[in-house]
């Protein structure tokens, strides 16, 4: 594996990312942060700190740039500073994740690491009834956190290669093919994947389900998943 590279699990939230990392931790994927032996499906798991205090030095200086103000008298550069200084953290790392990652892509590569992403993707319908039952999130809001995330991971895939697995395919009994992409990807052994897999899920099996309420924007996004999903970019 080259140097600096670190192996980015994106997506949007209640997406499968958490089993996802949970198994990829479960067959030696170095996250820097204690694995559960078990996933529960109701909480997250495997979030890097550094990642969420990137983010929210990335939100402000997203702000001060539409600002008509100067940018210097509210620390535009302190904050590139400071979110620099929160990804660094990460260097010692072979692989990250969190909701709010994929916006961080484009500055990982700008300061020197070489990101490969993995994205973690799930049906609008299953991700929208999932944030709705514990969040409450309205339909409008989760269509544009749905749409934005994946099209942006999409252009990360693009610029940084990486592959698409389906969290469907993910939990199915005897699917190998998302783990012969993850293998060709990372070089873990698609056999451990798959054991790890089966050790987290044998007591629990997510249902899938189907998408029922999707837009025109939302069947563009899942177009462009299914059509690079098991792909190593």
């Amino acid at each position: 594996m080259e140097e600096n590279t670190i192996f980015c699990i994106v997506g949007t939230g209640r997406c499968g990312s958490s089993l996802l990392s949970a198994i990829l931790a479960g067959a030696g994927a170095d996250f820097g942060l204690k694995a559960k032996n078990n996933w529960d499906p109701v909480k997250g798991a495997l979030e890097h700190s550094s990642v969420h205090a990137a983010y929210k030095y990335l939100h402000r200086i997203q702000l001060l740039k539409t600002s008509v103000l100067p940018r210097s008298l509210f620390g535009y550069g302190y904050f590139h500073r400071k979110l620099r200084e929160e990804l660094e953290r990460l260097r010692d790392i072979s692989y990250v994740k969190s909701a709010k990652l994929v916006y961080l892509i484009h500055y990982l590569g700008k300061y020197g690491f070489r990101p490969k992403l993995i994205v973690s993707y799930r049906m609008f319908d299953d991700v929208l009834m999932s944030y709705y039952r514990k969040f409450g999130v309205d339909f409008s809001t989760m269509e544009k956190r749905f749409c934005n995330t994946y099209r942006t991971a999409f252009m990360g895939l693009k610029a940084f290669g990486g592959v698409v697995i389906d969290y469907d395919e993910l939990c199915s009994s005897d699917s190998r093919s998302s783990f012969s992409a993850i293998e060709g990807l990372t070089g873990l052994d698609r056999e451990r994947l798959f054991l790890s897999k089966n050790r987290i899920l044998k007591t629990r099996k997510p249902t899938a389900g189907r998408d029922l309420m999707s837009t025109r924007r939302v069947r563009h996004v899942e177009n462009l998943m299914a059509e690079a999903k098991n792909k190593v970019f």
